[in-house]
């Protein structure tokens, strides 16, 4: 399956409706930033609520398992992209201005250590 294909099959049809609604229910902070995600904004503002794959499709990750989606904001999670760290925004919480290493003692806000295996 390529990249496109695999796309589209985890973002359209019923169970993709389905279960972005229960992210987007049981959810109210962006899992990347931290920040509260509004759910009155326009689809397509940066700041508006999307659901993220924590392991993106193209990784392998699962089109329409709960366990494998985040609240977002859409700009959070285009910017994250297909990494699979939220660390590639260089977000961090020292606030030094550049991507930090993913080290223990480093993280960026709203970091979640992902276990491919358990999504």
């Amino acid at each position: 399956m390529s990249r496109t294909e695999a796309t589209r099959a985890g973002r359209v049809g019923r169970a993709w409706r389905e279960v972005s609604s229960r992210v987007y229910a049981e959810e109210t902070h962006c899992w990347i930033c931290g920040d509260y995600v509004d759910p009155r904004l326009h689809p397509r503002h940066p700041r508006a609520r999307s659901a993220d794959h924590l392991i993106q499709l193209s990784h392998g990750g699962h089109p329409t398992r709960r366990a494998g989606l985040r609240l977002a904001h859409l700009g959070c999670n285009s910017a994250r992209g297909n990494r699979l760290r939220a660390v590639a925004l260089g977000d961090c919480a020292c606030q030094h201005g550049r991507p930090c290493a993913p080290l223990a003692s480093h993280q960026p806000r709203g970091y979640v250590a992902v276990d491919a295996s358990s999504v």
